[in-house]
């Protein structure tokens, strides 16, 4: 599947410049607009070329030569030609970056093109397949994170000990696995792998899981990798069995003759491309379609789609038939809370940002007769105002973000939902979920506020106060952070009408401060300035115990609730962060944002669990995960942020667990 020819009204609307005073202006101009009629409505590229090259004249302005060119890329493209197609889009880019119209034409087509990629190998429907798109110098950069662990090879650590004596030494890898891995982890390694054209991975839609893959290494403007591959591979002394189209057919594996489902792969290994997986008739059918431009994965319309979204993106996974997963734990439940009913392509790209190292992960889906009666697909869907997460402070341990034109409805229809499901199917969190929604809905004032709120933020603080002493009590370990970490819980409300969910919550938030043991019998609210600063806004609070204020402050339409000024001011504090000092701010028309600082959370269960996740979350500093949904599609955005120290800290925790066991405990 070719990409789509540029109508002949793009280049219509283009701006004409200045034509040449010579008497074939009117003859360039016509030239153009012929050969665009040929490519575009009489579908004939061929001869559409033709009049392209010939305006290939001196004198003439740049913007002239610029559109000949695009043309002339965009008919090779639509003949087949690849190779000679991204030259021409090169050529465009090189010689007339200030033409931007036609440049970004031209990088549009070249971000978007599927010519070489791996997935010209596949077959047109797939299960599941993966590829690292434009490994570049970003493979370099992160491979930066491997410094300082077990898994830096100890010759690249000695190479940077010879020139910085003061640079920290990596502990050098011991027996076991960390030494293997730490033997492929060297900077000519990834230096070769920064050149490839792309990896990637894949499960044929009607193939089994477990069994059957297909695998492809492009070596793009590597000379060494391929070769490096199959001279690691004919350590397995490989066994030639055929070849296909002039290249290469291997058997691979550690039985001569296996069993249907065995351990044997096959490999054809060419000069810029190496294809292997099982059972033999898949890498042999990936090579023909390659070679005859058969139908494949990228003949696939829903992959081309989900692809024209990747941009940049590092890494992009595609899967397909999500019917094979319904089966996995948890999958229905997550179904559910996404408000999915059946499950189409999902696609997902990964990206990183050198300027800000964070990672930026994007998943989009379709949404198929949406499950509005499921308990968890009832959760609120409408657009958090922006503004609102501004005031949350980036050193909350987290916040929970949601938007309802009528939460109390949807309050009630969680709690209606959760009543309605028979006990066994009830999950534990839904249980102890139904008695605190029903008191709300039924004890006033809290009742009535929940019916004046539209915009909702729940988060956690950590307690300031301890955090002043944890430093003196590391030596106690992990689980005393955990203490340590003792929250204090703050939230950030928009009302229907401030005026009257103002005075709704002045009520609610004395019925609560009364309720406490100990409590004054006569509560005032009182009012002050929260700081010294010009225009800060008031602290409006009751004091039912010494130390103890519940109350809140106004900006603009937002009224945040806290149990200690400290927070108040650091919401303050929060919205006079420039963007690179707070967490990354969620996309605009976000409808749930899940923020999370997860390192001095999980750090806590680091050893009562050294799963996997659990070593990746202890060292992340902050993620946001947000949601976008619309009519029939959903989005979900991550980022994470301190992306190469928190690849640092996994490496390393994932090298120590390995020295203590040799195993990492199994996910299931």
């Amino acid at each position: 599947m070719r990409l789509a020819r540029i109508p002949i009204f793009f280049f219509l609307l283009l701006p004409t410049g200045s034509l040449p005073a010579l008497d074939d202006a009117a003859e360039t101009e016509v030239l153009l607009e012929k050969a665009a009629y040929l490519e575009s409505i009489e579908g004939n590229p061929r001869e559409a070329l033709r009049f392209y090259r010939s305006i290939r004249k001196t004198g003439l302005p740049a913007q002239i030569i610029a559109r000949a060119l695009l043309g002339e890329a965009t008919c090779l493209d639509a003949m087949g030609q690849d190779e000679p197609a991204r030259r021409k889009f090169l050529e465009l880019l090189a010689r007339y970056p200030d033409q931007a119209e036609l440049a970004e034409a031209a990088r549009e087509y070249l971000s978007s093109r599927l010519w070489d990629t791996p997935a010209s190998y596949m077959p047109e429907k797939m299960l599941f397949y993966a590829e690292m798109v434009k490994p570049g110098n970003e493979i370099i950069r992160l491979a930066s994170s491997i410094r300082g662990t077990p898994f830096e090879n100890p010759v690249d650590s000695s190479r940077t000990l010879a020139a910085n004596p003061e640079a920290n030494a990596a502990q050098i890898p011991g027996a076991g696995s960390t030494r293997w891995i730490s033997a492929f982890l060297s900077k000519a390694v990834f230096r070769e792998i920064s050149k490839m054209g792309g990896v990637a991975f894949g499960v044929p839609a009607e193939g089994d899981p477990e069994n059957n893959y297909l695998a492809v290494l492009s070596a793009g403007k590597s000379d060494a990798l391929s070769g490096y591959i199959t001279s690691l591979l004919s350590l397995e002394k490989p066994r030639v069995v055929g070849f296909i189209q002039d290249m290469p057919l291997y058997e691979v594996g550690t039985e001569d003759e296996p069993e249907p489902g065995g351990e044997n792969y096959f490999l054809a290994a060419g000069e810029k491309v190496v294809v292997l997986g099982r059972p033999r008739q898949l890498v042999e059918d990936a090579v023909k379609r390659r070679s005859n431009h058969s139908t494949s994965l990228a003949t696939n319309s829903e992959f081309v789609n989900a692809w024209s979204k990747k941009k940049d993106s590092l890494m992009f996974f595609f899967l397909d038939g999500g019917e094979k997963f319904t089966g996995s734990p948890g999958f229905k439940e997550m179904a559910n809370t996404l408000n999915l009913g059946e499950i189409g392509p999902v696609s997902m790209a990964i990206s990183t940002d050198p300027d800000t190292d964070t990672l930026h992960a994007t998943l989009w889906t379709k949404k198929t007769n949406p499950q509005k009666t499921s308990l968890l697909g009832r959760l609120a869907t409408d657009e958090v105002a922006p503004d609102l997460i501004r005031s949350m402070p980036p050193e909350s341990l987290g916040f929970f973000a949601l938007a309802s034109n009528d939460l109390r409805k949807k309050i009630s229809d969680i709690a209606s939902g959760i009543e309605a499901l028979p006990n066994k199917q009830r999950p534990p969190l839904a249980n102890s979920l139904r008695a605190p929604l029903e008191w709300l809905l039924e004890k006033e004032p809290f009742s009535l506020l929940a019916g004046q709120t539209r915009s909702v933020v729940i988060g956690s603080y950590p307690n300031a106060a301890l955090l002043k002493i944890s430093s003196s009590l590391k030596e106690f370990g992990n689980l005393s952070a955990l203490q340590i970490y003792r929250p204090l819980y703050f939230a950030a409300l928009q009302f229907n009408e401030p005026i009257a969910g103002e005075e709704i919550l002045r009520k609610a938030i004395a019925e609560y401060a009364a309720s406490l043991p100990g409590a004054s019998a006569s509560l005032e609210f009182r009012q002050e300035p929260l700081g010294k600063q010009p225009g800060s806004p008031p602290h409006h609070f009751v004091q039912p115990l010494p130390g103890i204020r519940p109350g809140y402050i106004r900006i603009k339409e937002q009224f945040i609730i806290a149990m200690s000024p400290a927070i108040l001011k650091a919401a303050i504090r929060s919205r006079n962060l420039d963007d690179k000092n707070r967490f990354p701010l969620p996309a605009d028309g976000s409808s749930k944002i899940l923020y999370l600082r997860p390192k001095p959370i999980f750090s806590a269960l680091a050893p009562l669990n050294k799963r996997i996740p659990i070593l990746a979350l202890k060292n992340m500093k902050a993620a946001v995960l947000s949601t976008r949904e619309e009519t029939d599609t959903l989005t979900i955005n991550l980022t994470v942020s301190n992306l190469l120290p928190t690849l640092n800290g996994f490496l390393s925790n994932l090298a120590e667990s390995i020295n203590e066991s040799e195993i990492i405990p199994s996910e299931k």
